[in-house]
């Protein structure tokens, strides 16, 4: 009896969250449709907007709150209806400042299949943080419906700037209607500039229009990444097949070449194109390749969590601007990938991928280079050689055509090769993932002995590290011949060998380097050590 009353009293604890559920976000948010008109003054450097945001419910429950990704306060206004009715934002008594996300009070309950039309009135002034010398990137310059993860929605945009002034966007501009549109879009984000410093150059990738805005300066850099982008659309449409937009956008971002970010969709900043000569041309047309690849990886394919960007999305880009490398003969070096991760090894840096947002915040050392680009990067190679390029290449396609629009986790991608290549991958993905284990091989001795036929060689191999793979082994015989061998995974020493011709000259581990192995032990770091004595 005392069971079944505890029962019904959860049950009817659960019924009453149900009923009175408030904010709640959908495992599939409803696609939403944002028509935005909004000016901006250049003398007083204020954004003033309108945006009707419609969209139906395509969820089985009501919902009676949203959120909005935006701030009120001094600088930032909003006020919104629902369907026509004023929808009050949720603020404590007296509360006139307040950062994003706002909540939303309906002033009814979006039934299941009931649309919803929300229109906003908005602004923000700028000129405390503002500097109008240089070109202006404005990424959040709208109130967006938040739900927690990226969502893929559609845009028409008019922005207007006054006389003298440029403006460039996220989406397709019909020069007609001034109007800006945009499909499947993660952000819709606006750049303006003066004419009087800035130009803008035009090109077009099939039905793509590419835009390069630069300084007189940066203008032989911009016509290199307008060219090379257009050929790098041209690649990974042959490639894969599709290019997810009809629009891209590059702007010069900070001084110095260090590189460049997708800060939206169709939008890449390139670093330092009015300093091209402290890099080699291989340089731009490398993270031009790279920030395009994000095109699919973050803004087609969604990352699981709030951040826009993670350390697979960001490997599964690499993946797409390798391939354009190794097409296109760029062998200069490129973000230093390989001395990211291995010298962060040395270092003593626990490079474990898979940490909360709390744990990256507490992370000692460069989290971006060592871990969400250096190793996510090795990874990928790593798995390439496991599984093969072939079945690698599977996958990597398959996820590109069921993730579309959804959020993609690593373990969604260890199911997608586990899939592909008919093996349980756990083994791998938990070693590369979720540890701070390494690969460190070593040749123990090797032998020749003569036979009636040619020759018998034997080579042991040696693992010295804590991460267990495949690692391919090429012996070179003294006629110039080679054959190739795997080790064991699970073999601490293996043994391998080889029929030949002649006596063996040379044996080299991981020639092409695709496991991005260590050659002597990294120290271990003070929170590996934590993670292990916690594990016991």
């Amino acid at each position: 009896m005392r069971n079944s009353l505890l029962g019904l009293i959860v049950w009817s604890s659960l019924s009453t969250l149900a009923a009175q559920s408030g904010f709640w976000a959908p495992v599939v948010p409803p696609r939403a449709h944002y028509r935005i008109e909004c000016t901006f003054d250049t003398t007083t450097a204020l954004l003033k907007g309108s945006s009707t945001i419609t969209f139906r419910n395509t969820t089985p429950r009501s919902m009676d709150r949203l959120a909005l990704d935006w701030s009120v306060g001094p600088d930032k206004t909003l006020s919104v209806t629902a369907n026509g009715k004023p929808a009050p934002l949720l603020l404590a008594p007296g509360q006139k400042e307040v950062s994003g996300p706002l909540l939303l009070q309906l002033p009814e309950p979006l039934q299941p299949g009931a649309d919803l039309e929300l229109k906003l009135e908005f602004g923000n002034s700028y000129k405390s943080d503002l500097d109008l010398t240089r070109i202006v990137l404005l990424q959040g310059f709208h109130p967006k419906l938040w739900w927690g993860f990226g969502t893929l929605d559609d845009y028409t945009v008019r922005f207007t700037v006054p006389p003298g002034w440029g403006v460039v966007t996220s989406g397709v501009l019909d020069p007609a209607t001034g109007v800006w549109t945009g499909h499947d879009m993660r952000r819709f984000a606006a750049s303006i500039f003066n004419e009087n410093k800035y130009s803008a150059e035009h090109a077009q990738a099939g039905d793509v229009q590419v835009t390069a805005v630069h300084t007189a300066a940066g203008a032989k850099c911009a016509q290199l990444v307008l060219q090379t982008a257009v050929d790098v659309i041209g690649f990974y449409r042959g490639r894969f097949g599709f290019y997810p937009h009809r629009s891209l956008t590059i702007i010069p971002g900070m001084d110095y070449p260090a590189g460049g970010y997708p800060p939206a969709t169709a939008v890449v900043v390139i670093h330092g194109q009015e300093q091209m000569d402290k890099k080699p041309e291989a340089h731009f047309r490398w993270i031009t390749a790279h920030e395009i690849g994000h095109m699919y990886w973050s803004n087609y394919v969604l990352a699981e969590g709030q951040n826009s960007l993670d350390w697979l999305l960001i490997g599964l880009g690499i993946v797409a601007d390798r391939e354009y490398r190794r097409t296109h003969g760029i062998t200069a070096p490129v973000g230093n990938l390989p001395e990211n991760y291995t010298g962060g090894m040395k270092e003593g840096i626990d490079t474990t991928m898979d940490l909360t947002d709390e744990q990256q915040e507490l992370f000692e050392g460069d989290f971006n280079n060592v871990v969400e680009h250096g190793k996510s990067s090795a990874m990928m190679d790593a798995l390439e050689s496991t599984i093969g390029s072939a079945t690698f290449d599977r996958a990597y396609r398959r996820c590109l055509r069921e993730f579309h629009g959804r959020r993609m986790g690593w373990r969604d991608f260890e199911k997608v090769c586990e899939a592909e290549s008919g093996e349980d991958l756990s083994w791998f993905f938990e070693s590369w993932v979720r540890s701070n284990q390494y690969g460190l091989y070593s040749v123990a001795k090797h032998e020749s002995t003569p036979k009636a036929s040619g020759w018998h060689s034997e080579v042991e191999i040696v693992s010295k590290g804590t991460r267990l793979g495949r690692v391919p082994v090429v012996a070179t015989f003294a006629d110039g011949s080679q054959e190739s061998q795997h080790t064991d995974r699970l073999a601490g020493a293996s043994r391998l060998s080889f029929e030949s011709k002649s006596p063996l000259k040379e044996v080299k581990l991981d020639p092409d380097n695709k496991l991005w192995m260590l050659n002597a032990e990294p120290p271990l770091s003070a929170v590996g050590l934590e993670r292990e004595l916690y594990r016991l």
